[in-house]
């Protein structure tokens, strides 16, 4: 069983773009890898961000008995490039991440990437709504015409408000969630939910011997 340090990509999985390859160091060699869960030997994974095209795949290998861990601070691999003089890439990040210590790591859970990727499902279908909306809507203005579509549009509409009291939901116990709806003065936002689902809410902490920005 192997350790890697992995350089995540944001992968388009069954998507449009062309899919970018995860670099991964298994102390010795670069592997190029479409899915961490081609990783077949591994007992521990570091990685050093999270994407939703990854959750499921964490998830995976959380289930297989892998232990997976996220850099709290990207800011680390800046700083530990420019202390070795090495340009930015892919591989160069790979190999830089076995270079910081574990306590600047912390360990992901099945139960923190199954809410993940229940809330990833929702709003995606949340944002698909939301778009074949807006497109209808443009239709029925564009021409002129409604052909029913007001109530393909009111149907719609009903079944987003659904999925976004799922989304608040899950965030209903999130600190920083009601914290930032607290100081906005609103309540319930599906928006603010969404959006804060895709920042790093971790803490940097400074790494010994590193260059500091």
């Amino acid at each position: 069983m192997k350790m890697y340090y992995v350089d995540v990509s944001r992968t388009a999985i069954n998507g449009k773009r062309k899919q970018k390859l995860h670099y991964a160091f298994d102390g010795q060699k670069i592997l190029r890898i479409r899915k961490l869960t081609k990783l077949k030997d591994a007992s521990e994974v570091f990685i050093d961000t999270l994407f939703p095209e990854v959750y499921d795949d964490v998830l995976r290998l959380l289930k297989k008995g892998v232990r997976v861990y996220l850099l709290r601070d990207t800011g680390v691999l800046k700083r530990l490039r420019l202390q070795n003089n090495l340009r930015k890439s892919d591989e160069n990040d790979a190999l830089m991440l076995s270079k910081v210590p574990r306590e600047y790591f912390r360990a992901l859970t099945i139960q923190e990437m199954e809410k993940k990727v229940k809330l990833q499902l929702l709003i995606n279908e949340y944002e698909l709504l939301f778009r074949r909306i807006k497109t209808l809507k443009t239709w029925i203005k564009r021409d002129g015409y409604d052909y029913r579509l007001r109530d393909s549009i009111r149907l719609m509409k009903k079944d987003k408000e659904e999925i976004a009291k799922k989304i608040v939901e899950i965030f209903s116990d999130d600190a920083i969630y009601r914290e930032a709806c607290r100081m906005l003065g609103i309540g319930g936002s599906v928006d603010l939910a969404i959006l804060l689902s895709g920042l790093r809410l971790e803490t940097p902490q400074p790494l010994s011997g590193v260059i500091s920005d």
